[in-house]
C-alpha cells in the first residue's frame, strides 16, 4: 500500500494528478489502493512519421489560404490548434470546423494521419454523447483509466506522430472530463472544444 503525506493544502485535482499512473483512486478522506477502470479507446487514425511544420512553412501554408483566414490567424499561425498538442470534441466539428484544424494545427503537412473509413461513420456517436474524439499529436497513448468520475489519459512523449481517438464516454458532461499526463504524471495541456 502507498503512503503520502499530504498537506492541508493538497487539493483533491492534485493529488488526483500525482496518483494517475499509479492505479490508484482517490476516496475522499482517504486514500484506498484500488484500480480503476480502463478504458477500451479506437484509433481512428495514425501517422507514425508526421512531424507539426516549422513556424514559417505553417505561416506560409496559412497564407495560401488567406481568402479564408484572417491576417490575425495566420500572424498567429492558427491560434490555440498550434499552440496545443492535444485537442477534445464532444461534438463533431462538421466538415469545413475539420478542414480548419488541419490547417491550424499543421495536419496539413504531409503525411498526413491515415483514417479508417468506420470512424468516419461516428458523426451521429460524437454528436449523442457516447463518444468523443481526441487528437494526440507528437505523444502516443498508452492507457486511459476512468478514476473519480474522469477520464486519465496517459500519453507518451514521441518525437513523430498523430493520433487521433474515438473515446467511449462514462458520462453526459458538455465538457469532457479529461486530463491527460505523460508517463510520470506531469499534466499536459490540452485544448477542450
Amino acid at each position: 500500500m502507498c503512503n503520502y503525506l499530504l498537506s492541508q493544502k493538497t487539493s483533491f485535482y492534485s493529488l488526483s494528478l500525482m496518483i494517475a499512473s499509479q492505479n490508484l483512486v482517490l476516496v475522499p478522506g482517504s486514500l484506498a489502493n484500488t484500480a480503476s477502470s480502463e478504458i477500451k479507446f479506437n484509433v481512428c487514425g495514425e501517422s507514425q512519421t508526421w512531424v507539426r511544420p516549422s513556424a514559417k512553412e505553417q505561416k506560409q501554408h496559412l497564407q495560401q489560404l488567406s481568402n479564408r483566414y484572417s491576417q490575425d490567424k495566420i500572424n498567429q499561425l492558427g491560434g490555440d490548434y498550434w499552440k496545443h498538442n492535444i485537442f477534445a470534441f464532444t461534438t463533431y466539428p462538421g466538415g469545413s470546423g475539420t478542414f480548419d484544424i488541419n490547417n491550424f494545427s499543421g495536419l496539413w503537412k504531409k503525411p498526413n494521419p491515415v483514417r479508417r473509413s468506420t470512424c468516419d461513420k461516428s458523426v451521429v456517436e460524437i454528436n449523442s454523447g457516447k463518444i468523443a474524439r481526441v487528437y494526440i499529436l507528437l505523444h502516443r497513448v498508452t492507457k486511459i483509466q476512468w478514476q473519480n468520475n474522469r477520464y486519465i489519459m496517459v500519453v507518451k512523449p514521441v518525437g513523430k506522430g498523430v493520433q487521433i481517438i474515438n473515446l467511449p464516454r462514462k458520462e453526459k458532461q458538455n465538457k469532457l472530463p479529461l486530463t491527460v499526463v505523460d508517463e510520470s504524471g506531469k499534466q499536459i495541456a490540452l485544448l477542450m472544444k
